[in-house]
């Protein structure tokens, strides 16, 4: 497994950095054409939903991975909510093989989704969530 640098969101410079980010890293990691397209459609609704529309600070990190012969590319968002106990994410569960979204701690989460290279039984969602709804801290929405 091995880790690509992470990448403050500000504005569209950011998210056209992030796209060429994935594209090379997607190469290194094996992904095929349309896996690396739906991967970069996902990327590019997080940070702009994430961070651009929303004014939110936050970062992304990029890190290839090896799943016994398989090979993937997993995509963390990290977002300050400003307090808010609850933020809408971008319906992008069907575009990626595994998703996770949750609290980190007092007003930040984390989006996690995976690309691997053989979709065949990868389509695990680590956070059982019905798309577009909002992730909430427990006991709270």
């Amino acid at each position: 497994m091995s880790r690509g640098a992470g990448l403050e969101v500000f504005g569209a410079l950011d998210v056209c950095e992030a796209q060429r980010r994935v594209r090379r890293l997607a190469r290194t990691a094996g992904l095929g054409d349309d896996a690396t397209f739906q991967l970069l459609i996902a990327v590019t609704e997080l940070a702009n939903h994430l961070f651009v529309a929303s004014r939110r600070t936050g970062a992304l990190a990029f890190r290839v991975l090896r799943r016994g012969d398989r090979r993937g590319l997993e995509v963390l968002a990290r977002v300050a909510t400003g307090g808010q106990w609850a933020v809408d994410l971008p319906p992008i569960e069907p575009l990626v093989d595994e998703f996770d979204a949750g609290f980190e701690g007092f007003g930040r989460i984390y989006v996690r989704a995976r690309k691997w290279t053989s979709a065949a039984g990868a389509s695990a969602v680590f956070a059982a969530r019905a798309p577009g709804r909002p992730v909430a801290a427990a006991g709270r929405a």
